[in-house]
């Protein structure tokens, strides 16, 4: 018989093969993490899901909670290497915290190796994921995981998110907002979500087929160089539903596509290869290679 796993804020803890697949209920609080520790899903096979109650879903899932600021420099690390981890029954689930006028609350999540990580909730927000002045990102997918965000509204106000190698994330929601807002703390890292090395895919999925979650032409709320190709990436970007020149053309003027961190319109455009799929209805972004 499979041993009982039971969440832990304030513990460092690792989900292995003896835990057989579980399902935890809870409040939302109750799947916090503080800072200076540590989950590691690591259970091929298996499945944890942390599953908020239905009476609770007024409240929030934190990494890190508010409860734990131990001070700058501090922050909870989740790694998900091997299974599934879902986190879902949420009203709002943060990735990130930004309470501190000048040093944003920190996190690290990492999906690696064969991981899936799932995340359903009404707000999923992806927040000040820096810990120094070294540019480097905090939440980064890699290998040939799965990275889900199901959500009614997905916000990243702050920080940076890699994806490489064979690895795929997939955003569904009505909107998806990317943009610095002035009330970010001052050394808060402006929003970015950059392409690797290898082939990895980054798909932003409307929940219903007649309102794309991404619209160039009418959103002032996706900030330039927000979706970033590294030189070499033979990555994509795939935007579900705006497959018009249109489209094309509003999102090369507003720079929210950037190759190496640069945003020139004129320099972005001669390296792009974009694509345009009339029966998926799909805009697909990638490097000319």
């Amino acid at each position: 018989m499979a041993e009982i796993f039971e969440w832990k804020s304030d513990a460092d803890q690792v989900y292995t093969e003896r835990y057989g697949s579980q399902v935890q209920t809870g409040r939302a609080s109750d799947f916090n993490k503080h800072d200076n520790r540590y989950f590691i899903m690591d259970a091929d096979g298996c499945e944890l899901v942390l599953q908020a109650n239905q009476d609770t879903q007024t409240g929030l899932t934190c990494w890190p909670s508010p409860e734990s600021d131990l001070g700058q420099g501090t922050y909870p690390t989740i790694y998900v290497r091997r299974g599934i981890l879902k986190a879902q029954g949420m009203a709002q689930f943060n990735c990130g915290a930004m309470n501190d006028p000048f040093y944003p609350r920190l996190m690290k999540l990492a999906v690696e190796d064969d991981g899936h990580f799932v995340i359903e909730a009404q707000f999923v927000y992806f927040s000040s994921l820096k810990i120094d002045f070294a540019d480097q990102p905090k939440v980064s997918i890699s290998g040939n995981a799965l990275f889900d965000v199901d959500a009614d509204y997905i916000f990243m106000p702050s920080g940076h998110i890699n994806v490489e190698d064979n690895a795929i994330v997939n955003f569904y929601a009505n909107k998806f907002y990317a943009h610095l807002e002035a009330f970010m703390p001052s050394l808060a890292l402006a929003p970015r979500i950059t392409l690797g090395e290898g082939t990895p895919t980054v798909q932003f999925n409307g929940k219903s087929p007649d309102f794309p979650v991404i619209d160039f032409i009418q959103t002032d709320f996706i900030d330039e160089g927000v979706f970033n190709l590294k030189s070499g990436t033979k990555g994509k970007f795939v935007f579900k539903g705006i497959d018009n020149a249109f489209q094309r053309t509003a999102m090369l003027n507003k720079k929210v596509i950037a190759v190496d961190g640069i945003t020139d319109a004129n320099y972005v455009s001669r390296k792009l290869d974009l694509r345009n799929d009339i029966l998926d209805g799909n805009l697909t972004v990638s490097l000319i290679y």
